[in-house]
């Protein structure tokens, strides 16, 4: 049998990968920032998302992107942590 180690990752361990991605300043981002307040254009955005799907192992669906506000770190963080 294959076995599957899930790991769930903190607020602040996302806000360093979407700091990492968006090359911010450590610790520079807190729960409630809006990326495209920050300067992160939709391009960003997509990157963000692929880089997350692919550290996470999580699977976001584009309409979602935009539906729930995902330029909202807030909002992204709780769509990540409940996949």
């Amino acid at each position: 049998l294959k076995t599957t180690t899930i790991k769930h990752y903190s607020t602040e361990e996302i806000l360093f990968l979407i700091e990492a991605q968006l090359e911010l300043p450590r610790n520079s981002l807190k729960a409630g920032d809006d990326l495209l307040e920050l300067g992160a254009d939709s391009l960003d955005m997509i990157e963000l998302v692929m880089q997350l799907e692919a550290d996470l192992n999580i699977e976001i669906m584009d309409e979602h992107i935009v539906d729930l506000k995902l330029n909202d770190t807030d909002n992204l963080i709780k769509y990540s942590v409940q996949l």
